[in-house]
């Protein structure tokens, strides 16, 4: 199971049972301490480490992963992700194909054939019978993943188990690359981040700071699974193409802590503040409503991070990342307070300066309009998969580059 989904759980079950008597029996992993989560910078990529002086340490992971073909203004969709089912043989795509570049399998490699494995119906994938693309029976998504102990089994709302299974999912899933009549909707985005691009145009050092929770840490990324493509999360993913664009100028660290919510950062608002800290992007709100974060405690959460950045550094722009949905169907799925999140973090952009919103939440939700969250879960529950990742960072590059 992901790290990040096990700190979850974990969390959740301290808070239910007010402790059970200590750590005594509990994964090491499961919950990182103050010094792991706030002290040591992770790998921006497989690639490169904190600061990228040539452009070619970040050109493979754009290349590679298509982060700079844009979604809102590209007819071209590439490697978007379907959940193949048992008796199930129609498969909307987040737009109307009006044409097949190729289905493939991101961790085999292996290509499906056009007719035999696959057609083009209507703007949608059908799988025809005799296809050797394999289908997953319904009832492993409702199944517990027996190498699971069970105190980390998740239930949905209806009492079956939830499927968490990292790895599982994208190992189960297949890529479609098509081309549409329509463009994808356009991320809003008031303003663009006018300091950092001064001082990168200058040709000055920008200092990037991740702090969020396990999405933001990119869990269940193939990168971070360890599975073939091995792409990382949003977070490595804009920051190569910023290195891109930027050789040798470019230095990321990211903090995020797998698990946690806003209040476990303004316990540690000392360790992450820094006066080198040209851009903050905090990506916070999945792990907050189990926690009984209100909306107004949430406010307060952030409000003391961007203070404590502030008072750090007055010239730090903030990003704030509306968090993409959890499963609907996982009991403590509570979707309509993330939106209340969301608008909390608007309210904040509209009345501070240099303070805007990377909204995953919008985009994610039109995505779901026509798709199952299997189709683009990496866990099951609350992680993206590669195909959102790249989204999600594309989102983030809108939002600082005004693309």
């Amino acid at each position: 199971m992901a790290r990040g989904v096990i700190a979850f759980l974990l969390g959740l079950l301290l808070m239910v049972c007010g402790g059970c008597g200590g750590d005594s029996g509990h994964p090491s992993s499961s919950k990182p301490s103050a010094t792991t989560a706030i002290a040591t910078p992770v790998p921006v990529s497989p690639t490169f480490t904190g600061t990228c002086s040539v452009p070619s340490c970040s050109s493979d992971l754009v290349e590679a992963f298509h982060v700079d073909q844009w979604f809102w203004s590209s007819k071209t969709v590439r490697d978007e992700t379907i959940f193949p089912l048992t008796g199930k043989s129609t498969y909307s795509l987040w737009r109307p194909a009006i044409s097949i570049e190729q289905v493939r399998n991101r961790q085999t490699g292996q290509l499906y054939k056009p007719n035999l494995d696959y057609r083009l119906v209507a703007g949608k994938i059908v799988i025809p019978p005799g296809s050797t693309i394999p289908r997953t029976k319904l009832s492993w998504l409702i199944t517990a993943d027996p190498t699971n102990p069970p105190l980390w089994q998740p239930v949905r709302k209806d009492g079956k188990a939830l499927r968490i299974d990292a790895g599982g999912y994208q190992s189960r899933q297949i890529a479609v690359t098509y081309t549409s009549a329509d463009v994808g909707t356009s991320p809003t985005a008031s303003q663009v981040t006018k300091l950092m691009l001064a001082k990168l145009n200058a040709r000055k050092p920008v200092n990037i700071l991740f702090a969020g929770d396990s999405i933001t840490e990119g869990d269940d990324s193939t990168a971070i699974d360890k599975q073939a493509p091995n792409q990382p999360g949003y977070a490595a993913l804009a920051t190569a193409y910023l290195a891109k664009l930027y050789p040798g100028q470019v230095t990321m660290n990211n903090v995020s802590a797998p698990g946690e919510g806003s209040a476990y950062f303004t316990k540690h608002l000392a360790a992450f503040s820094n006066p080198n800290t040209n851009v903050l992007v905090i990506g916070l709100g999945m792990n907050d409503p189990p926690g009984g974060v209100t909306t107004e405690q949430f406010r307060a959460n952030i409000m003391a991070l961007i203070m404590a950045q502030r008072a750090a550094n007055p010239a730090c722009e903030i990003i704030l990342v509306a968090s993409w949905p959890s499963n609907p169907d996982w009991i403590v799925s509570n979707n309509s307070q993330l939106g209340e999140y969301r608008a909390v973090e608007y309210s904040i952009a509209n009345t501070l300066s240099d303070v805007f919103v990377a909204d995953f939440s919008t985009t994610s939700l039109q995505i779901l309009q026509k798709k199952t969250y299997a189709d683009i879960t990496g866990s099951g529950a609350a992680h993206p998969n590669d195909f959102m990742y790249v989204v999600f960072a594309q989102i983030l590059l809108k939002t600082m580059l005004g693309i």
